[in-house]
């Protein structure tokens, strides 16, 4: 029998604190220290400082429309939405200051993982696609043809390791290939300098907007949106291009 296609609750709070891509690591150390360094699903550290739990994170941090944002899946929704009801004083640790948090968005859904009839576009932002030996292998290459042909097998490692993340295993093959290259551009990564990828591709899954998918997605990477309408995104934020 094949597994039901499961439904995600889906969970975006932004906030009234200015912040930088940069600044991520520093908005997700503080915001973990305030919901309380014991709560491993807010860091996903496993102990020791440099060990991790192999999951896929349920809280995610970024930077929209210049502002500190919480994403959170499933049991990180729960987490997120009882912290915010149950702490008395919204108040972080910001550049060695205390300071105040307000909410500016928020908005709390339910979506679906499934299969769709035909493909579908999404976009990508700031998608980290190669690991280490992928890396390798791309510097190694010689035509764009080849290079396209690595990122589709990236896109398709990453869906495959985003549903499994998620407790789906897909019922079927699926399709799953790039349609553009918008811009590359660069990023240190825990002292890493790795390449990032706005795109656009088409799959036969269905994907909630917001996921996101590659590697570092806790830091802001690889967030998941709908095709471009006009000067437009379509997006789990429903006032304006969000990302």
């Amino acid at each position: 029998m094949a597994q039901a296609s499961p439904s995600l609750r889906l969970l975006e709070a932004r906030f009234d604190l200015p912040l930088l891509p940069a600044q991520i690591p520093q908005w997700r150390g503080a915001f973990a220290q305030w919901a309380g360094l014991q709560e491993d699903i807010y860091h996903n550290h496993a102990g020791a400082a440099d060990e991790y739990h192999r999951r896929y994170p349920l809280v995610q941090y970024r930077s929209v429309r210049g502002k500190a944002t919480i994403f959170a899946v499933n049991d990180g929704v729960e987490a997120v939405a009882d912290l915010l009801q149950r702490a008395g004083d919204w108040q972080i640790r910001w550049q060695d200051r205390p300071t105040h948090l307000r909410i500016e968005h928020l908005r709390i859904d339910t979506s679906q993982l499934d299969l769709l009839p035909a493909p579908r576009e999404y976009r990508l932002l700031r998608w980290l696609a190669l690991n280490a030996d992928n890396y390798r292998t791309w510097q190694q290459l010689r035509t764009y043809r080849e290079r396209v042909e690595l990122l589709d097998r990236c896109l398709a490692a990453n869906l495959l390791s985003l549903c499994s993340g998620l407790h789906w295993q897909v019922p079927r093959r699926f399709e799953a290939y790039l349609t553009s290259v918008e811009r590359m551009g660069t990023a240190n990564v825990h002292g890493q300098e790795l390449i990032t990828f706005d795109c656009t591709f088409s799959t036969d899954l269905a994907l909630p907007l917001g996921l996101g998918l590659g590697k570092s997605t806790s830091h802001g990477f690889g967030v998941l949106l709908g095709k471009r309408v006009g000067t437009r995104t379509d997006g789990l934020s429903k006032d304006g291009t969000g990302h």
